[in-house]
C-alpha cells in the first residue's frame, strides 16, 4: 500500500530543539535580507541623485552654451549636392565627454528645459555657420521642433530675433515638426 499511495511521515520537534537547530540559519537569511535591502535603498538613493545632479548639470550646461550643434548633411540625390543639414544636438561636458541625446533629451522633457535646448541649438547653428548662411541663400538647415516648443507662446519671438540679430534669412532656416508634436495639442496646430 506504500508503494501505490505516497506516505508522509511527520515528526514532532519541541520549541526549542527547533530554536536550537534553526537560529544559526534564521539569523544568516534575515542579515543576508537586511543586506540587500540596504544595497537597494543605497542603489535607489544614488539613481534618484544622480538623476537630479545630471538635470542640473543639464541646466548648467544650457546656460554655459555646452549644448552644440552637429550638422547632418542633406545630400540631392539627383545632384549629389548638399543642400543644406539638418541640426543635431549634442552636449559635451567640460572634460569633452559627449552626453547622448538619448540621455539628455528625455531628461530635459522631465525638466521641463527642451524650449531651452531648441533655442540653444539654434544659437549655435547660428554661431557655427551663420557666415556660411548668409553666403549661401540657398542652403536650408533643418532644425527639430518638440511639442513643448509650439506651445511656447514666445517661440516665434524669440525666433525671429536670434534670426534677425545674426542677420540670417528666416528660409535659411526649416522647422521640422514631429507627428507628436502635431497630434498633442490644437494650439501646436495653430503655432
Amino acid at each position: 500500500l506504500g508503494s501505490i499511495f505516497p506516505m508522509d511521515i511527520v515528526a514532532v520537534e519541541t520549541i526549542d530543539r527547533f530554536w536550537d537547530r534553526y537560529t544559526p540559519i534564521l539569523a544568516a537569511a534575515a542579515a543576508l535580507g537586511l543586506l540587500l535591502a540596504a544595497i537597494w535603498i543605497y542603489a535607489v538613493l544614488r539613481y534618484s541623485r544622480h538623476r537630479m545632479s545630471l538635470s542640473t548639470e543639464l541646466k548648467d550646461a544650457i546656460q554655459r552654451g555646452r549644448i552644440t550643434a552637429y550638422f547632418q548633411p542633406i545630400i540631392e540625390l539627383s545632384t549629389g549636392r548638399c543642400v543644406g543639414a539638418e541640426a543635431l544636438a549634442r552636449w559635451i561636458r567640460p572634460d569633452g565627454e559627449t552626453i547622448e541625446p538619448e540621455v539628455f533629451l528625455p531628461l530635459a522633457e522631465q525638466s521641463g528645459l527642451v524650449p531651452q535646448i531648441t533655442m540653444a541649438v539654434l544659437q549655435a547653428t547660428l554661431r557655427d555657420i551663420g557666415d556660411l548662411l548668409r553666403q549661401n541663400p540657398l542652403l536650408k538647415i533643418n532644425i527639430n521642433l518638440a511639442p513643448e516648443d509650439l506651445s511656447d507662446l514666445s517661440f516665434k519671438s524669440r525666433l525671429r530675433t536670434q534670426l534677425v540679430n545674426a542677420h540670417v534669412a528666416p528660409q535659411s532656416i526649416k522647422l521640422e515638426i514631429t507627428e507628436r508634436a502635431m497630434i498633442n495639442s490644437e494650439r501646436s496646430r495653430q503655432q
